[in-house]
């Protein structure tokens, strides 16, 4: 049997973490490699077969992508509540009028809550 040697280019990072892999189940890359280029050899007629299993190992892919989109979304649901939550054990509670009002209006409340503040601490000072 002739045997040829392949060069393929593939990211360092993969290929140190899919090496790491491959030793853990006892393969080496030159026996995975022989793996998939022997199925491919043994399902010559059977394009199906072969592209199933192409995009299932390319859906690994989309499979990283979506859990990755979960994890931020989850995220971003916890973060969204931090605030309701910290007020929420503090025992602060946000009356509904408050709590729809917009950003822009609890602004100019705040600032009125300053004026006031500032305005009672000039009479004293009288």
């Amino acid at each position: 049997m002739q045997t040829v040697q392949m060069n393929v280019r593939i990211d360092g990072d993969i290929k140190s973490s899919g090496d790491r892999v491959l030793a853990n189940v006892g393969y080496s890359p030159s026996m995975a490699v022989r793996a998939l280029w022997s199925f491919l050899a043994r399902n010559e007629g059977d394009e199906q077969a072969i592209v199933q299993v192409l995009r299932s190992l390319d859906s690994d892919k989309d499979g990283e992508r979506e859990r990755e989109r979960q994890r931020r979304l989850a995220a971003f649901e916890r973060g969204s509540h931090m605030f309701e939550d910290a007020l929420e054990r503090s025992g602060v509670s946000v009356s509904d009028e408050t709590a729809s009002m917009s950003a822009e209006e609890l602004m100019d409340i705040a600032y009125a809550d300053r004026l006031d503040g500032e305005e009672a601490s000039w009479k004293k000072k009288e």
